[in-house]
């Protein structure tokens, strides 16, 4: 088993306890920015944004399950004691959709400093009954979100001067309970949430009261000099030393470890402009994952952060960040998925290609008798509102022409080669013309052509079509993928003098458009009765059109486990009795999710410990009767009990330690009867006192096992002990026999909790 197998099944093993303790799961996830930004009366999708699908997208793919979610207080109520704002909440309930759909977890992120259009929580401008009365009303509205992990009451807040914090976050927490007992209440600490400065800021929030008992206690450390997460100066000049994040998080990890409570650091990041910055990082994020604290790093989100020095979003040329690659991404549950974000190569024009580097740029190539005209702003479109064009005449005879498009630092396109994406766009030819894709990657080191590949000629015929090439059948011997592309080239056909044009628009990297959802059914349990500490089989059907790539489980929105194969099985086991949503989402070989039907189970009390001693055979011969133990027939094990002649009794065994009059038991054995038996065989119980008298007594279930029959269950789990019943007296029988075989198997009493 690898770090990572073992890490996942540690991860799972939690996730498991924790979720049915009414417990978040530990786990790392990424603060995804954009929805906090933007002042009073800002415009949405200019100065604030909510995370996109492809955030949701990149982020899955690389097995982070958490996503803490900041977002306005003044967007989502404009009034203090007002309604929600519609749209806005409208923004939040899609976005954490899209969480959903990615099997993803959710902390709502009230991201306001303990403030209100800058009021402190706790003036008469901001009663503290108006911050309860926000809570109240949005802990409300999220009550049936299953991918909830908890709600963040508050980010760093900081300065509150006698309007005492924890206060506060204690009306917030009553006005929670309220109206929605489920989630899990995030309590940050004062002074921005200071890890470092938790003794002295935050000790006394130990003292805030959840009746559910359900709180995590919420920290922020940044590793630079004042902890703000600037990074203004050098390593050396921010006092960076490998253990600076573990020596400022010790005490809040020994608080919650003494106090028993659980930790998330909310946000912690750095630059990646120093490596060691990353070994630093990890340091720290080794240190919370030992310790079961939760991490969310500071930052992602691609609209107004891919520029940032903490972002661990892909850059520009779809490069993956060292703070990823080298630390957050081998703390993650590393299940994988086929989701990686579709990457512009082309799109309306090249000033407007999202994110591209500024060493951007067309060219055009052809032998001295050939004429090429690139115009890369043409306005005869399919898609957005300009197309590249290429007018050309190649005269036959051995002539060449064409063009494209180079970026001097080359694009990683590696994960979409691994994930089967295509090259996708629009194009358009005259009749007759002809095109080659040529694909050129360049060497890491010296910024060289090392490697060209070339697609088969595609015919044109006169209007516009989409094409989607499988990246596959750029492979050869000579490009594997792998190195980074910086050029795509477009061989111009045919070479006969005659003139011709041909245009594309909208090139991408990204999953196949011919891609269909999978589908999938959670065929058991099926809905009704479970029972409490007993093993549960989660099973389901799912098929694509390609292949699956794995199915995740869930229990009340939460991961529990997954199978990467048919059948597409993984066992749990409840400890509580209640109600539990089960849902399974089936992942494509595109990272394309479908979520089953929900599944609701009841949780019924389960069983105490087995009361029958050797019950199995295992153990040598520990019965009274007329039998022997063999090892030719068992259900279980190697051994049974066999009947041997000359008495009805097989076998005999009193039970006189865990039987209490007015409880209820779970009574059960196995039988099996040869054909040559010429009567029934049946197990038999008396209930009797102290003193064995027998109160009552009969055959287990009025079950009768018939000779011939092969290993049969007989069991009720409603055998209820009378009135001074002290013990069961249980007898294993065979009667009227005259010859052949009974035997016994796995006879079991356990008391139903």
């Amino acid at each position: 088993m690898n770090k990572h197998h073992l890490r996942y099944l540690t991860i799972f093993l939690t996730l498991v306890t924790a979720i049915f303790a009414n417990q978040p799961p530990h786990l790392i996830g990424i603060n995804l920015s954009g929805a906090e930004n933007g002042s009073r009366g800002a415009t949405y999708g200019s100065d604030y944004i909510y995370p996109s699908a492809t955030d949701f997208g990149y982020y899955k793919s690389r097995g982070l399950e958490l996503v803490r979610l900041p977002f306005k207080w003044e967007h989502m109520q404009p009034t203090l004691y007002g309604a929600l704002n519609s749209a806005e909440l409208a923004r939040l309930d899609a976005t954490i959709d899209l969480a959903e759909k990615h099997g993803m977890l959710v902390i709502p992120d009230l991201h306001n400093y303990g403030r209100y259009d800058g009021n402190i929580v706790g003036t008469t401008a901001v009663p503290r009954s108006a911050f309860a009365d926000f809570w109240s009303r949005l802990a409300a509205h999220l009550e049936n979100r299953d991918c909830i992990w908890g709600l963040g009451i508050m980010n760093e807040p900081h300065d509150m001067g006698s309007y005492t914090w924890l206060d506060s976050a204690q009306d917030a927490v009553d006005a929670i309970r309220s109206v929605n007992t489920r989630h899990a209440i995030i309590i940050p600490g004062n002074s921005w949430s200071s890890g470092a400065k938790w003794l002295t800021a935050s000790s006394s929030l130990i003292n805030i009261i959840d009746p559910e008992d359900n709180l995590v206690f919420e920290a922020h450390q940044y590793l630079g000099k004042d902890s703000d997460g600037v990074y203004s100066l050098s390593y050396e000049g921010e006092g960076g030393t490998p253990t600076i994040g573990v020596d400022r998080l010790t005490n809040f990890v020994d608080w919650c470890n003494s106090n028993n409570v659980r930790g998330l650091i909310g946000e912690i990041g750095v630059p990646d402009n120093d490596p060691r910055w990353i070994t630093a990082l990890d340091n720290t994020i080794a240190y919370l994952d030992a310790n079961n604290i939760s991490v969310t790093y500071w930052l992602g989100g691609h609209k107004f952060n891919s520029l940032n020095a903490l972002s661990i979003d892909l850059s520009p040329q779809h490069k993956e960040r060292p703070q990823m690659t080298d630390s957050i991404g081998n703390y993650a549950q590393d299940i994988g998925t086929n989701y990686w974000p579709r990457f512009y190569w082309y799109k309306d024009a090249i000033a407007t290609v999202p994110g591209q580097a500024s060493s951007y740029y067309s060219f055009q190539s052809s032998s001295p008798a050939a004429t090429v005209t690139l115009t890369p702003y043409d306005t005869t479109r399919k898609y957005g509102s300009r197309s590249t064009r290429f007018n050309f005449t190649i005269p036959s005879g051995g002539g060449y022409g064409g063009g494209g498009y180079y970026i001097s630092d080359g694009i990683n396109l590696a994960d979409s080669f691994n994930r089967d994406h295509h090259m996708i766009m629009w194009i358009r030819g005259s009749y007759g013309s002809a095109l080659k894709i040529k694909m050129v990657a360049m060497n890491n080191t010296t910024s060289a052509a090392v490697s060209t590949s070339t697609y088969q000629t595609y015919d044109l015929g006169g209007d516009w079509q989409r094409i989607s090439i499988p990246l596959s059948d750029f492979i050869d011997a000579d490009f594997d993928g792998n190195s980074e592309v910086h050029t795509i080239k477009f061989d111009c056909y045919p070479r006969n003098g005659n003139n011709y044009t041909f245009r594309f628009d909208d090139l991408i990297f990204d999953a196949p458009y011919t891609n269909q959802a999978p589908t999938i059914t959670l065929d058991s349990p099926s809905a009704g009765n479970v029972y409490a500490g007993q093993d549960i089989t989660l099973s389901a059907t799912a098929s694509d059109d390609g292949t699956i790539d794995y199915v995740e489980f869930l229990a009340d929105g939460q991961a529990v486990g997954y199978a990467t194969a048919a059948p597409y099985e993984y066992t749990i086991s409840f400890d509580d009795v209640g109600t539990s949503n089960l849902t399974a989402i089936a992942f494509d070989n595109y990272g394309e999710p479908t979520r089953s039907a929900v599944t609701t189970v009841n949780i019924l009390p389960g069983y105490g410990p087995e009361l029958v001693p050797n019950g199995g055979f295992e153990e040598g011969d520990t019965w009274d009767g007329n039998h022997t133990i063999v090892s030719a027939e068992s259900v279980s094990g190697s051994y049974s009990l066999r009947h041997d002649t000359g008495s009805y009794d097989a076998g005999r065994k009193r039970i006189s330690t865990g039987i209490t009059a007015g409880k209820t038991y779970k009574v059960e054995g196995w039988i099996k009867a040869d054909a040559t038996l010429s009567g029934p065989v049946r197990i038999y119980v008396k209930w009797q006192t102290a003193s064995n008298q027998t109160i009552s007594q009969g055959t287990l279930n009025s079950h009768y096992v018939y000779p011939g029959a092969d290993w049969t269950l007989i069991s009720t789990d409603s055998a209820g002990a009378p009135p001074g019943a002290a013990k069961l007296y249980i007898f294993l029988k065979g009667d009227n026999r005259t010859g052949g075989y009974a035997y016994f198997d796995d006879i079991s009493v356990k008391e139903k909790l």
